[in-house]
């Protein structure tokens, strides 16, 4: 047991801001979930399953990731490296959902507050292009092992 939290501790030490954020989008992606306030002003069922499935992108990308980063590369290669790729690809596209969400609710509701309002598509667009470009980087990656 002592080798196997040594070897998850060694992954994590390489790459920790890469964990911390998948662990962050995990928590963030069980509250959107499980908690009954959230979402507190929708009342379009079609809006509340969509942010649940954008949730459940989040929970399942993060838990991807986190176990990607975590697992022996020596031994695991394969899954080391295309549950990272295929973690962040997901994590793009619950960022982009995330954006198109709140463009889309600009239009049908006015935001309450501008400035919130700019903040969070700022965030969520952010988040979408890193986590692009960190799926691309380790798509070259996986493709240049190929050849």
């Amino acid at each position: 047991m002592k080798t196997v939290g040594r070897t998850v501790c060694e992954n994590v030490r390489d790459r920790p801001f890469d964990f911390y954020v998948a662990f962050l989008l995990f928590i963030a992606g069980l509250f959107a979930l499980f908690s009954d306030s959230w979402p507190e002003s929708m009342n379009d069922m079609a809006v509340i399953v969509m942010i649940n499935v954008i949730s459940v992108y989040y929970v399942i990308a993060g838990a991807v990731i986190m176990l990607s980063l975590g697992c022996n590369r020596r031994k695991h290669p394969v899954v080391a490296l295309t549950g990272e790729m295929y973690g962040w690809m997901g994590i793009a596209a619950a960022s982009i959902a995330t954006v198109i969400m709140y463009i889309w609710s600009a239009f049908v509701h006015n935001p309450q507050s501008l400035v919130v309002w700019i903040l969070m598509v700022c965030i969520w667009a952010g988040m979408g292009t890193a986590s692009t470009v960190r799926f691309l980087d380790l798509r070259l990656v996986y493709r240049g092992l190929h050849k």
